[in-house]
């Protein structure tokens, strides 16, 4: 169950890519619903691309930072690439830490260069 104050909405660029716009609370039962539909689309598609994006986080809680930093480390082998869309320069160097432990290649870019993202995410 998320929280009240919480929203992620997903949408798909092509076959293989999903993208998920945070906003407000990003809380355990969030990232947990968030984790299940990349779960459930890794099964369905064998390998994804993620964009996500930072689009008024109000909060994050430290435990479900733990279980989003998780995410491309446990499933590195399914996980092509990562757009991450965050003026929070704190997340982009945690993400490139993501990035060097799982494998998985993580680019960040902040909200101006949100198109760029999308133009790189799409490239596969």
């Amino acid at each position: 169950m998320k929280s009240s104050n919480s929203m992620t909405s997903d949408f798909k660029f092509a076959q293989d890519t999903v993208g998920y716009i945070i906003e407000g609370v990003l809380d355990v039962p969030t990232v947990r619903d968030v984790k299940r539909q990349i779960v459930e689309r890794i099964k369905k598609e064998g390998t994804i691309q993620l964009y996500v994006e930072d689009c008024g986080l109000e909060r994050l809680t430290f435990f479900a930072l733990c279980i989003a930093c998780l995410i491309p480390i446990q499933h590195a082998r399914r996980i092509h690439k990562i757009a991450l869309v965050t003026d929070r320069k704190w997340i982009h160097r945690l993400c490139t830490v993501v990035s060097y432990v799982s494998g998985v290649e993580i680019k960040n870019f902040d909200s101006v260069g949100r198109m760029n993202a999308m133009d790189w995410i799409a490239r596969g």
